[in-house]
């Protein structure tokens, strides 16, 4: 099943959440507005996160470690305008490379930003400031112990 998913006109922030061994970790949908910070997912199978329609989110200080068949997707559709703002979000690739994927009818704007064993493939707008998320910072405050290792440079 999904970690977390917001459907329809659902509006939420979340402060805190770990999603590991899901369908996926974090799927939003339709015209949800959504916040998270403080964010850790691992070995999901589909998406990590996962972002579509007319909605607005957001992700700050989080930790994707992918081995699912798309770490992040962002994607629109017919008159739609998916938008995602990332700040301070490391995703690492575990499993077969894949790509972070922004459609064309979304948007994407990113500020301290890593990408570790992927692809970014954006058709829609990919804004992004050049600057890495702050890597130790992060596995410190959000990664569990037990996870820590497979973050090891």
């Amino acid at each position: 099943d999904d970690g977390i998913s917001a459907h329809e006109s659902a509006e939420y922030r979340v402060d805190g959440f770990v999603g590991i061994g899901n369908s996926t970790g974090i799927t939003d949908t339709v015209t949800a507005k959504t916040s998270y910070r403080h964010v850790f997912l691992a070995d999901n199978l589909a998406f990590d996160l996962y972002f579509m329609n007319d909605g607005r989110y957001s992700v700050a200080d989080a930790v994707v470690l992918s081995s699912s068949e798309h770490a992040l997707q962002v994607i629109g559709g017919k008159d739609q305008h998916a938008e995602l703002r990332l700040d301070n979000v490391l995703i690492r690739r575990t499993g077969p490379k894949g790509a972070v994927a922004v459609a064309r009818d979304s948007a994407v704007v990113a500020r301290r930003f890593s990408v570790e064993g992927d692809e970014i493939k954006a058709h829609g707008r990919f804004d992004f400031d050049g600057t890495h998320a702050e890597r130790d910072a992060l596995i410190k405050a959000v990664v569990p112990t037990e996870y820590r290792d497979r973050l090891a440079q």
